[in-house]
């Protein structure tokens, strides 16, 4: 199981990531038959709907890519605090 890892998706990415993921469901079925490409875009649609949930992405954690506003407080990790303003 996948250890959990602090939050790397911004707003803005979050809510794209959730409109494509909601439109390859929307392709897949209204579509007439079933095949690869049909099932592989409906495994895109899950992890892009579950990254946009959680705000969180394994695979920019592996490549050192955050998406985070610094300022945020619900961004941990990227030195955003409240604290000093």
């Amino acid at each position: 199981f996948f250890p959990m890892i602090e939050r790397n998706i911004g707003l803005p990415e979050r809510i794209i990531r959730f409109l494509i993921g909601i439109g390859l469901i929307v392709w897949v079925s209204t579509g007439s038959e079933f095949s690869w490409p049909q099932g592989l875009a409906l495994v895109a649609a899950f992890a892009l709907l579950w990254n946009s949930i959680f705000a969180r992405c394994y695979l920019w954690k592996w490549l050192h890519i955050s998406s985070c506003d610094p300022k945020r407080e619900d961004c941990p990790g990227t030195g955003g605090s409240s604290a000093g303003a």
